[in-house]
Protein backbone atom coordinates (compact mmCIF):
# COMPACT_ATOMS: atom_id res chain seq x y z
CA UNK A 1 0.00 0.00 0.00
CA UNK A 2 3.33 2.25 0.05
CA UNK A 3 5.36 3.25 -2.64
CA UNK A 4 9.40 2.71 -3.05
CA UNK A 5 9.27 -0.12 -0.66
CA UNK A 6 12.74 -1.56 0.56
CA UNK A 7 11.45 -5.57 -0.04
CA UNK A 8 14.64 -6.55 1.25
CA UNK A 9 13.32 -5.91 4.67
CA UNK A 10 10.59 -8.63 4.22
CA UNK A 11 13.54 -11.07 4.72
CA UNK A 12 16.52 -9.35 6.47
CA UNK A 13 17.68 -12.03 9.32
CA UNK A 14 15.01 -14.36 8.04
CA UNK A 15 16.79 -18.06 9.73
CA UNK A 16 19.06 -15.69 11.72
CA UNK A 17 16.73 -13.64 13.66
CA UNK A 18 12.98 -15.15 15.26
CA UNK A 19 10.62 -12.71 16.13
CA UNK A 20 8.72 -15.25 18.32
CA UNK A 21 11.69 -15.03 20.45
CA UNK A 22 10.02 -11.45 21.53
CA UNK A 23 6.25 -12.13 21.39
CA UNK A 24 4.31 -12.96 24.61
CA UNK A 25 2.27 -16.77 25.11
CA UNK A 26 -0.59 -15.51 27.06
CA UNK A 27 -0.79 -18.15 30.04
CA UNK A 28 -3.97 -16.75 31.37
CA UNK A 29 -7.75 -16.81 29.63
CA UNK A 30 -8.42 -13.47 30.69
CA UNK A 31 -7.10 -9.39 30.03
CA UNK A 32 -3.28 -9.62 29.90
CA UNK A 33 -3.31 -6.60 31.75
CA UNK A 34 -4.15 -9.11 35.31
CA UNK A 35 -1.58 -11.64 34.18
CA UNK A 36 1.11 -10.18 37.03
CA UNK A 37 -1.53 -9.91 39.58
CA UNK A 38 -2.56 -13.44 39.00
CA UNK A 39 1.43 -14.78 38.73
CA UNK A 40 1.74 -13.35 41.82
CA UNK A 41 -1.12 -15.01 43.55
CA UNK A 42 -0.02 -17.97 41.99
CA UNK A 43 3.27 -18.01 43.51
CA UNK A 44 1.80 -17.15 46.91
CA UNK A 45 0.28 -19.91 47.11
CA UNK A 46 2.87 -22.37 46.03
CA UNK A 47 5.10 -21.20 48.36
CA UNK A 48 3.15 -20.98 51.29
CA UNK A 49 0.56 -23.77 50.61
CA UNK A 50 -2.09 -21.84 52.78
CA UNK A 51 -6.14 -22.31 52.73
CA UNK A 52 -7.76 -19.43 50.59
CA UNK A 53 -10.96 -19.47 53.68
CA UNK A 54 -7.98 -18.31 55.87
CA UNK A 55 -7.80 -15.06 53.87
CA UNK A 56 -8.20 -11.73 55.70
CA UNK A 57 -8.02 -9.47 52.71
CA UNK A 58 -5.82 -9.27 49.57
CA UNK A 59 -4.34 -5.78 48.40
CA UNK A 60 -2.91 -5.63 44.71
CA UNK A 61 -0.81 -2.49 43.54
CA UNK A 62 -0.44 -2.27 39.83
CA UNK A 63 -0.35 -0.31 37.28
CA UNK A 64 -2.81 2.51 35.83
CA UNK A 65 -4.35 -0.50 33.24
CA UNK A 66 -4.54 -3.15 35.76
CA UNK A 67 -6.79 -0.66 37.81
CA UNK A 68 -8.65 0.91 35.16
CA UNK A 69 -9.32 -1.94 32.59
CA UNK A 70 -9.26 -4.88 35.69
CA UNK A 71 -10.06 -3.09 39.06
CA UNK A 72 -14.06 -4.07 39.05
CA UNK A 73 -15.42 -7.09 41.59
CA UNK A 74 -18.12 -7.58 38.86
CA UNK A 75 -18.16 -10.89 37.38
CA UNK A 76 -21.66 -11.66 36.47
CA UNK A 77 -20.34 -13.06 33.11
CA UNK A 78 -17.78 -14.23 31.47
CA UNK A 79 -16.93 -11.04 30.05
CA UNK A 80 -16.69 -9.60 33.39
CA UNK A 81 -14.52 -12.18 34.66
CA UNK A 82 -11.97 -11.83 32.35
CA UNK A 83 -11.75 -8.10 33.17
CA UNK A 84 -11.50 -8.39 36.82
CA UNK A 85 -9.09 -8.36 38.98
CA UNK A 86 -10.36 -9.19 42.26
CA UNK A 87 -12.34 -12.53 40.67
CA UNK A 88 -9.07 -13.74 38.60
CA UNK A 89 -6.86 -13.33 41.45
CA UNK A 90 -9.62 -15.00 43.52
CA UNK A 91 -10.39 -18.10 41.20
CA UNK A 92 -6.91 -18.57 40.81
CA UNK A 93 -6.24 -19.21 44.89
CA UNK A 94 -9.61 -20.99 45.15
CA UNK A 95 -8.96 -23.35 41.67
CA UNK A 96 -5.21 -22.92 40.78
CA UNK A 97 -5.93 -21.41 37.63
CA UNK A 98 -7.25 -18.54 35.79
CA UNK A 99 -7.40 -20.62 32.07
CA UNK A 100 -11.00 -21.99 30.36
CA UNK A 101 -12.56 -23.23 33.13
CA UNK A 102 -12.61 -20.31 34.96
CA UNK A 103 -15.24 -18.61 33.25
CA UNK A 104 -17.76 -21.66 33.32
CA UNK A 105 -21.01 -21.09 35.20
CA UNK A 106 -19.97 -23.44 38.02
CA UNK A 107 -16.71 -21.29 38.62
CA UNK A 108 -17.87 -17.89 38.08
CA UNK A 109 -20.60 -18.48 40.63
CA UNK A 110 -18.24 -20.79 43.40
CA UNK A 111 -18.98 -19.00 46.76
CA UNK A 112 -15.49 -19.50 48.52
CA UNK A 113 -14.75 -17.52 45.16
CA UNK A 114 -17.26 -15.19 45.23
CA UNK A 115 -16.84 -14.53 49.12
CA UNK A 116 -12.85 -14.08 48.57
CA UNK A 117 -13.41 -11.87 45.20
CA UNK A 118 -14.66 -9.13 48.09
CA UNK A 119 -11.63 -8.85 50.01
CA UNK A 120 -9.67 -8.02 47.06
CA UNK A 121 -8.30 -4.62 46.79
CA UNK A 122 -6.68 -3.13 43.49
CA UNK A 123 -4.75 -0.07 43.54
CA UNK A 124 -2.61 2.25 41.68
CA UNK A 125 1.14 2.13 42.63
CA UNK A 126 3.39 4.56 40.97
CA UNK A 127 6.60 3.08 40.93
CA UNK A 128 4.91 0.61 38.92
CA UNK A 129 3.27 2.58 36.53
CA UNK A 130 6.08 4.69 36.13
CA UNK A 131 7.80 1.63 34.29
CA UNK A 132 4.31 0.70 32.15
CA UNK A 133 4.54 -0.05 29.44
CA UNK A 134 8.40 -1.64 29.45
CA UNK A 135 7.30 -3.71 32.51
CA UNK A 136 3.71 -4.84 33.34
CA UNK A 137 4.79 -5.56 37.32
CA UNK A 138 1.93 -6.00 40.34
CA UNK A 139 2.73 -6.36 44.08
CA UNK A 140 0.68 -8.25 46.26
CA UNK A 141 -0.24 -7.96 49.81
CA UNK A 142 -2.18 -11.11 51.22
CA UNK A 143 -3.00 -10.44 55.19
CA UNK A 144 -4.13 -14.09 56.99
CA UNK A 145 -6.37 -14.88 59.77
CA UNK A 146 -3.60 -15.68 62.06
CA UNK A 147 -2.19 -12.24 61.51
CA UNK A 148 0.70 -13.54 59.33
CA UNK A 149 1.33 -10.99 56.30
CA UNK A 150 2.64 -12.41 52.70
CA UNK A 151 3.87 -10.44 49.90
CA UNK A 152 5.23 -10.79 46.64
CA UNK A 153 6.53 -8.75 43.92
CA UNK A 154 5.63 -10.17 40.19
CA UNK A 155 8.54 -7.99 38.32
CA UNK A 156 7.10 -9.66 35.18
CA UNK A 157 4.76 -11.50 33.58
CA UNK A 158 5.34 -15.46 32.90
CA UNK A 159 4.98 -16.11 29.34
CA UNK A 160 6.33 -12.63 28.62
CA UNK A 161 10.03 -12.44 26.92
CA UNK A 162 11.58 -12.04 29.85
CA UNK A 163 9.96 -14.77 31.50
CA UNK A 164 9.09 -17.47 29.02
CA UNK A 165 6.83 -19.93 29.66
CA UNK A 166 8.81 -23.54 29.37
CA UNK A 167 7.47 -26.31 26.51
CA UNK A 168 5.81 -28.59 28.74
CA UNK A 169 3.98 -25.45 30.21
CA UNK A 170 2.63 -24.71 26.59
CA UNK A 171 2.05 -28.07 25.87
CA UNK A 172 0.08 -28.45 28.93
CA UNK A 173 -1.98 -25.59 27.59
CA UNK A 174 -1.94 -26.78 23.93
CA UNK A 175 -4.08 -30.00 25.53
CA UNK A 176 -6.13 -28.20 27.94
CA UNK A 177 -7.29 -26.09 24.52
CA UNK A 178 -7.72 -28.76 21.80
CA UNK A 179 -8.34 -32.02 23.90
CA UNK A 180 -11.99 -31.04 24.53
CA UNK A 181 -12.18 -30.34 20.35
CA UNK A 182 -9.87 -32.64 19.40
CA UNK A 183 -9.94 -35.90 21.48
CA UNK A 184 -6.42 -36.33 23.45
CA UNK A 185 -5.21 -39.28 20.83
CA UNK A 186 -5.52 -36.51 17.98
CA UNK A 187 -4.15 -33.51 20.03
CA UNK A 188 -1.51 -35.85 20.83
CA UNK A 189 -0.79 -36.65 17.38
CA UNK A 190 -1.20 -33.26 16.15
CA UNK A 191 1.33 -32.03 19.05
CA UNK A 192 4.04 -34.49 18.12
CA UNK A 193 3.56 -33.00 14.41
CA UNK A 194 4.36 -29.93 15.43
CA UNK A 195 7.52 -30.91 17.52
CA UNK A 196 8.64 -32.25 14.25
CA UNK A 197 8.45 -29.00 12.17
CA UNK A 198 11.80 -28.44 11.53
CA UNK A 199 12.82 -31.75 9.86
CA UNK A 200 9.91 -31.36 7.49
CA UNK A 201 10.87 -30.57 3.75
CA UNK A 202 7.44 -29.13 3.60
CA UNK A 203 4.40 -28.55 5.64
CA UNK A 204 2.65 -30.56 2.91
CA UNK A 205 4.53 -33.46 4.38
CA UNK A 206 2.07 -32.84 8.05
CA UNK A 207 -0.24 -36.12 8.28
CA UNK A 208 -3.70 -35.96 5.74
CA UNK A 209 -5.05 -37.91 8.32
CA UNK A 210 -5.51 -38.56 12.09
CA UNK A 211 -4.74 -35.06 14.23
CA UNK A 212 -4.60 -32.97 11.27
CA UNK A 213 -8.27 -33.84 9.75
CA UNK A 214 -9.92 -33.76 13.08
CA UNK A 215 -8.19 -30.10 13.28
CA UNK A 216 -10.04 -29.41 9.99
CA UNK A 217 -13.79 -31.13 10.44
CA UNK A 218 -13.71 -29.17 14.18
Amino acid sequence: MSEGCDWSLATNGLGEDYNITRMTFKNHGCCGHAFATIDGALALSNQHQFDPADILNIRVDGYSATVDICGSNTHATPYEGRFSVPYLVATALTHGSARWDAFTEARLTDPATTVLTAKVDVRLDDEIDAEFPGRRAARLCIKMRDGSVLEHYQKTRRGDPDMPLTDDELEDKFMELTGPVMGDKASIGLLDACRSLETLGSVRDLPKVGPLSAVQSA
